[in-house]
């Protein structure tokens, strides 16, 4: 492996550059016309079907420096890969009242179905749609990847299990600029990919399968229903999408409550309550906003005997200048109870015991380790974000600070660096 030094040399080199740059855009003129780019769209949306076509690619670059709180701080990972290559489908059927959407993720050597939806719009108040999508927890993650400001979700969202399920919601639209907003849902209580469900089976020492991979397509387990609302308030036209106050203009903002009630949950991967409330705010390039998070642990499969397992947070804020490239704080924040780090480490104390093989006594001690260990997650971060053809091509740029304390060991510190370049139309 090349020396750490050569390697933090070059990160030492780039931020400067990318710091360099705010002056400039600081000084820069607006453009005068923005160039407006559109997905393909095949067919007339009053006439009796349309087809929309759209495409995101996104490569990264990253690199991680590990055991920075000691004299052996080195690099552990770094390089460039493709993060994400995704096919958009969507349109209407028959009348615009119904409506599809299909998302692919196509990346190199795996085929994923990621959305498949139908949805019909009763009334402009009430719409129903099913299939396979996010569960409505949270307007952070029911955002887009292609409109965070850091390169990717923080570190609340795997443990919270804000992934794609199958379902049936009815709401009155997603994301909406004004009023009241609401969407209430019941799912399988299964995640169809593990990315953002995985967090209580990493504590457990467990993986997730993946439902949504089509060249495998294992058997979904046995289904737990689930409830989830997601209610909101939203004021004087506030856009989501992105996160970053791009259009600028008077104060924006949005409150709300997004709740997921597990009645059947497996202990080893399921919270049986979840509550997030979030705020979000936009003001002349100005842009905040911040979720929280609870998780209700059920002891022994009893809905009173209900504990407080797990808390967090994510807050961000940043400001956009001459609306094309924006500088951001975050911080993100885990932390996981005793009442569900000693269920995760009697768990497995209790495999282990239950082997005789020395053999399979040695594999489990070793894949248990760590389960049951986990305290606490910080994660402290500065974004820096440039938006190029009125977002056509996007440079997002974020460096992380991050904390680990854990019963096993001392705290551990390591430093992240990512560049992503993405491609959307």
């Amino acid at each position: 492996m090349p020396p750490p030094r050569r390697h933090l040399a070059s990160l030492a080199r780039v931020l400067p550059l990318l710091a360099l740059l705010l002056p400039s855009l600081a000084g820069a003129e607006e453009p005068s016309r923005k160039l407006e780019v559109k997905p393909l769209v095949v067919g007339d949306e009053d006439g009796p079907a349309s087809l929309r076509i759209a495409f995101t690619l996104q490569g990264m670059y990253e690199m991680l420096v590990v055991d920075v709180e000691t004299d052996d701080a080195r690099i552990d990972d770094y390089g460039a890969r493709f993060r994400r290559v995704r096919f958009v489908f969507g349109g209407h059927l028959a009348t615009p009242k119904l409506t599809w959407r299909l998302q692919m993720s196509t990346l190199p050597g795996s085929l994923e179905l990621l959305d498949l939806t139908l949805n019909y719009a009763f009334l402009p108040q009430f719409q129903l749609m099913t299939g396979n999508f996010k569960i409505p927890f949270t307007r952070y993650r029911l955002n887009s990847f292609k409109n965070l400001s850091a390169v990717d979700w923080d570190l609340p969202t795997p443990y919270f299990g804000a992934e794609r399920q199958k379902g049936i919601v009815a709401h009155n639209g997603f994301g909406k600029l004004e009023g009241f907003e609401y969407s209430v849902g019941l799912f399988t209580g299964v995640a169809a990919r593990g990315p953002h469900a995985k967090g209580l089976a990493d504590i457990h020492g467990e993986t997730l399968r993946s439902y949504s991979d089509l060249t495998q397509r294992p058997r979904l387990e046995k289904i737990h229903p689930e409830i989830v609302v997601h209610l909101a308030w939203n004021h004087g036209g506030m856009q989501h999408r992105p996160e970053a106050d791009l259009e600028g203009g008077p104060l924006r903002m949005s409150a709300g409550l997004s709740l997921a009630w597990d009645t059947r949950p497996d202990p080893v991967r399921d919270v049986s309550i979840r509550i997030a409330p979030e705020f979000w705010m936009k003001v002349h390039g100005f842009a905040f906003h911040a979720t929280g998070y609870l998780g209700f642990f059920e002891r022994g499969g009893d809905l009173l005997d209900t504990q407080l397992a797990l808390a967090a947070l994510v807050t961000r804020a940043g400001y956009t200048i001459r609306h094309m490239a924006e500088v951001a704080l975050q911080y993100a924040l885990v932390h996981a109870r005793p009442v569900l780090l000693d269920h995760a480490r009697d768990r497995a104390d209790g495999i282990i015991a239950a082997a005789t093989d020395p053999d399979e006594i040695a594999a489990l001690t070793e894949r248990y380790a760590d389960a049951g260990t986990l305290e606490y997650m910080h994660a402290f971060s500065l974004i820096l974000d440039f938006f190029m053809i009125d977002g056509l091509i996007r440079w997002s740029n974020d460096l992380t600070w991050l904390v680990t304390d854990s019963r096993s060991a001392s705290s551990a510190h390591e430093i992240r660096f990512r560049a992503q370049l993405q491609l959307d139309f």
